[in-house]
């Protein structure tokens, strides 16, 4: 009796080794393979140790024979592709095989970094075999650097040409080229050709492409039905080519231009064609992003966004000379222009005190909008400091607004944070601010300064760190296959801001 109820616990335990009998395993096979699919692009999000990046796909085929089964008969689990040439010398040709051999017929979403692979003639064999499959492909990214094979990485280009790619949504092209005029490869004037050469027997698809300003517009997509543009160049890059102003302003009238990015000394306001009388529409814009180029604050004089709800500026100086631009007389400025403005974004965007008109100037450029964040390495010089200290602007600005969002050295002198509030008393503002923050802001305990004296004016919200209110994909709301195969870096992460100040240097 007790060797059956012994050998019956062994058949038992032996069931339970095996996976037979764990309820997870008694799934249907369709419900299993839509776990799998879930849960890939949540497991694959890059981080600050990409070494540790385990693929999905690859995991759940290892774990037991039966989930192997499963996981090798679902094409779907096999359509995303990455290799980091950063990360390893070995070039894994046998790997990419057996992902285009499993995903069948499906789509293709493809991600090739070779940063730091020098002359990567091996590596070029991965682009080598995923031509013949162009046909398949739905999101495409190549990067390399300066240190890469420049002609290896111009015919991988040229053999994209003379083809077609029915099912591309996007492709994001960065070779960080070297100075390709230097070379001789390029013509001097090849920026102001926006014509198609890419894919130019057809990419219906194509919505979305990200350039690094390296390479002109040599190699280009047909623009017509663009939704997402970002052009931005590596930071400290040296080798970007400046576009003319009729190349820019010829790609802001896509009519379906609904998000742009641009980055990078990519603009001179000195071009003889620039007309600020002239005004640029922009119909579908709703998400606007410019960063590292101070002229690329005067399109804000020109432009018409009707439905440009979000707006983003980082690492900028507000051109002195900016108040004298004339305002295009159809457009006029402030809520006229952007009549639905929600959120405004500052990020290390400076202000000369000695110049207060301009910065109120631009404040009032958005006046429609109801969100303000100001995030800046300093106090002195960000425009929180301009518009509050200087006694000459007496003008209402920011009248809509209902939450501001201020970084730690921003939001320091708390004086300055209730004269804000107070301006505002019928807005129901919010303030949002980091702990550390608050904390600093505890230490005023006067009559007119303490933080019972602010609550008075507005609510104060504490900013959780793990939630920030900029956290998300942009453009906003958008949550794609490109963001899986995405090796970060962007221009506009404003979470170093919000790292804690000390006593010691809370005052400068």
């Amino acid at each position: 009796m007790a060797f059956c109820k012994r050998k019956a616990s062994m058949r038992k335990s032996d069931a339970l080794f095996s996976c037979s009998e764990i309820p997870f395993m008694k799934l249907p096979i369709e419900v299993t393979c839509m776990i799998f699919e879930y849960a890939a692009p949540y497991s694959t999000v890059r981080s600050q140790e990409p070494a540790k990046l385990l693929l999905p796909e690859v995991v759940v085929s290892h774990v037991c024979r039966t989930w192997r089964k499963i996981s090798l008969g679902f094409p779907r689990l096999w359509t995303a592709f990455s290799h980091d040439a950063s990360l390893t010398p070995r070039v894994p040709l046998d790997r990419f095989d057996a992902y285009l051999e499993r995903s069948t017929s499906h789509h293709l979403d493809l991600w090739f970094g070779f940063k730091k692979a020098g002359k990567f003639t091996e590596h070029f064999k991965l682009l080598e075999n995923a031509l013949p499959h162009i046909a398949r492909w739905r999101c495409f990214t190549f990067s390399s650097d300066t240190h890469s094979d420049i002609l290896a990485v111009l015919r991988f280009l040229g053999r994209l040409k003379s083809t077609a790619a029915p099912q591309l949504q996007h492709i994001s092209l960065r070779p960080a080229f070297g100075d390709l005029r230097r070379l001789g490869i390029m013509a001097p004037h090849v920026d102001t050709n926006t014509a198609s050469t890419l894919f130019v027997d057809g990419a219906p698809k194509l919505r979305s492409l990200m350039l690094d300003g390296t390479s002109g517009f040599i190699y280009l997509p047909l623009l017509s039905n663009i939704t997402t543009l970002r052009i931005e160049v590596p930071d400290g890059h040296a080798y970007s080519i400046p576009l003319s102003w009729p190349t820019l302003q010829h790609v802001l009238s896509v009519p379906s231009l609904t998000n742009l990015s641009l980055v990078g000394e990519m603009l001179d306001i000195t071009d003889s064609h620039f007309d600020p009388q002239c005004p640029i529409k922009m119909g579908s814009l709703k998400h606007l992003r410019f960063g590292s180029n101070d002229a690329l604050i005067f399109i804000l004089s020109v432009l018409h966004a009707p439905l440009l709800e979000t707006l983003f500026l980082d690492n900028i100086w507000l051109p002195f000379d900016m108040v004298t631009i004339p305002v295009a007389t159809d457009i006029g400025h402030g809520s006229h222009a952007f009549p639905l403005l929600k959120s405004v974004s500052f990020s290390q965007v400076h202000s000369s005190s000695v110049y207060p008109h301009e910065t109120l100037y631009f404040a009032r450029m958005l006046e429609s909008a109801t969100e303000i964040c100001i995030c800046n390495k300093s106090y002195v010089d960000s425009m929180f400091e301009t518009l509050l200290n200087d006694r000459d602007l007496n003008q209402k600005y920011w009248t809509n607004v209902k939450h501001v969002t201020l970084c730690p050295r921003v939001a320091k002198e708390l004086e300055d944070v209730i004269r804000f509030a107070a301006d505002r008393p019928e807005n129901g503002l919010v303030v949002h601010v980091s702990e550390e923050t608050v904390k600093y802001w505890k230490k005023y305990k006067t009559e007119y300064t303490s933080v019972d004296v602010l609550k008075k004016w507005c609510s104060i919200d504490v900013i959780h760190s793990m939630n920030p209110p900029w956290s998300g994909p942009w453009p906003p709301g958008d949550c794609t296959p490109i963001d899986r195969l995405s090796d970060g870096g962007d221009p506009f992460d404003m979470n170093l801001y919000f790292e804690p100040f000390s006593d010691g240097n809370a005052t400068t």
